[in-house]
């Protein structure tokens, strides 16, 4: 599985608000699809984002359709401290007994600093 986030940055302060454009991709998973959750944790503090509460975007690119997906983070909701970011796809797999698979993958995201 492969996930990546844009804008990536080594730090920010707390209360600003991040957007990232995110991609999951992992053979046999489309993110407009099927099921995703991306987490965004600081310790026990989470904001979670899913089809429902993410913004999707379609734009057509030299005759093509591209969709991207974005998440906002308010960072005041988690704090200072370092943020990362859990990606978990339900993979369509009928080896499986519920009809897919989760693949996870966990990211540091980036360092929230008081201001």
């Amino acid at each position: 599985m492969s996930c990546e986030c844009n804008n990536i940055q080594e730090f920010t302060w707390d209360g600003t608000g991040l957007k990232y454009a995110v991609s999951m991709t992992c053979e046999g998973f489309d993110m407009d699809e099927d099921d995703w959750k991306i987490t965004v944790s600081r310790g026990s503090r989470k904001v979670e984002f899913t089809p429902e509460n993410a913004i999707h975007e379609v734009t057509t690119v030299q005759g093509q359709e591209v969709s991207t997906w974005y998440i906002c983070i308010d960072t005041s909701l988690l704090g200072p401290g370092e943020l990362h970011i859990i990606f978990d796809a339900k993979v369509p797999d009928d080896d499986f007994d519920e009809g897919f698979r989760h693949e996870i993958q966990k990211y540091k995201l980036i360092n929230v600093k008081n201001l």
